[in-house]
């Protein structure tokens, strides 16, 4: 960002789609190469904040904004698949789901950033903007208006990686 640090969500489909190797690897190993090429550039500077919001068909926030880009690595090497899925809360995806997740994870942030400054505690004010890296196989196919809406009120920037080859995915950028 060119106006300062940048808070950075970081959303990845865990779905069991994301198991689908028609590309020669699975579609969650080339995210998660994706992501970390991505922090390996060092195109995050000193300041930015990044977290990590894992999804299916449920959306789980596996880490508060944090400039620990190693931790970050962590929480992303910990996402797996089983070798039997034993509810849906993997086999399906929900984007609209994630999507409204998000803010309410920016909330979280906020409250905490409250909570800092009556403390004399320092916390950013970042920028905010999210990637979501889905194949798009979006069973749930819920209407995205009202998370659309709530991003654009946020003024945060949203920028889908499509995973996958074309025809096999639903998402379209």
């Amino acid at each position: 960002s060119q106006s300062g640090s940048v808070d950075m969500v970081i959303g990845f489909d865990n779905s069991a789609s994301m198991k689908s190797r028609e590309l020669g690897r699975s579609r969650h190993e080339i995210a998660v190469n994706a992501v970390r090429d991505f922090l390996n550039s060092k195109s995050l500077k000193p300041g930015d904040r990044i977290t990590l919001v894992v999804f299916g068909r449920i959306a789980i926030w596996k880490m508060p904004f944090s400039e620990d880009l190693d931790d970050f690595q962590r929480k992303l090497g910990e996402i797996s698949h089983p070798d039997v899925y034993q509810d849906e809360s993997q086999l399906l995806t929900d984007l609209s789901g994630v999507l409204n997740y998000i803010p309410k994870c920016l909330d979280k942030d906020s409250f905490f950033q409250t909570v800092a400054r009556r403390y004399d505690v320092s916390w950013p004010n970042n920028n905010q903007i999210a990637f979501i890296f889905s194949d798009g196989d979006d069973q749930e196919q819920s209407s995205l208006d009202d998370a659309i809406r709530e991003f654009q009120k946020r003024n945060i920037r949203v920028y889908p990686v499509a995973i996958g080859s074309p025809g096999k995915s639903k998402f379209k950028v």
